[in-house]
């Protein structure tokens, strides 16, 4: 059915449910200039995605547990869901997706922007799972190169993909998709 909508239940919110918020290691951002190397990403024990578009959308699930992540208002950015220090914008929950919206082999499109600080200067790990049987999210932050899509993305404080932050001086900003392989309730 053309433009039906389709509800993939984020129970357990973008935030906390992708970020198992992981202080990886205190990095000053003054670092940029010492030439100590870059954490790297852990390989994914996963293959590489090949779905197709599914044929019919799928009711999302109605025993979804309840998120634990908090709802805040940022300055400058539309409303967030997280913890300190990480947040995220284009959350809520469910989110409603049509027929009509991007899918990818990865799966459904949904662009979210990523707030760390105030003055956080920790490396932050991302895992996202869908709760009822394991399959992981997908994370894209480089836009013009999908061959950066990763289920292990890393927040590297001295390296944010956007050059200033609409919260403010002390916070850090990254921009990516998520992808959404199929209705579910997602940590």
């Amino acid at each position: 059915m053309r433009g039906a909508p389709l509800t993939l239940s984020l129970c357990a919110c973008v935030v906390l449910m992708l970020a198992s918020l992981t202080a990886c290691e205190s990095v000053p951002r003054t670092a940029v200039t010492q030439t100590a190397p870059l954490p790297t990403q852990t390989p994914t024990p996963y293959p590489t995605p090949t779905a197709s578009m599914p044929t019919a959308l799928t009711p999302p699930p109605q025993d979804c547990p309840a998120s634990q992540a908090i709802r805040a208002d940022l300055s400058g950015i539309s409303p967030v869901m997280g913890g300190a220090p990480v947040w995220a914008t284009a959350v809520s929950t469910p989110i409603h997706l049509t027929a009509n919206d991007g899918y990818t082999r990865f799966g459904w499109t949904w662009k979210i922007i990523w707030e760390v600080g105030p003055s956080y200067t920790g490396s932050v790990a991302l895992r996202g799972v869908n709760l009822q049987n394991g399959t992981p999210l997908w994370f894209q932050f480089a836009a013009d190169d999908p061959t950066t899509t990763t289920t292990t993305p890393l927040l590297d404080p001295r390296h944010p993909n956007h050059p200033v932050s609409v919260v403010g001086d002390d916070w850090l900003e990254w921009g990516s998709y998520v992808y959404l392989p199929a209705a579910g309730c997602y940590a």
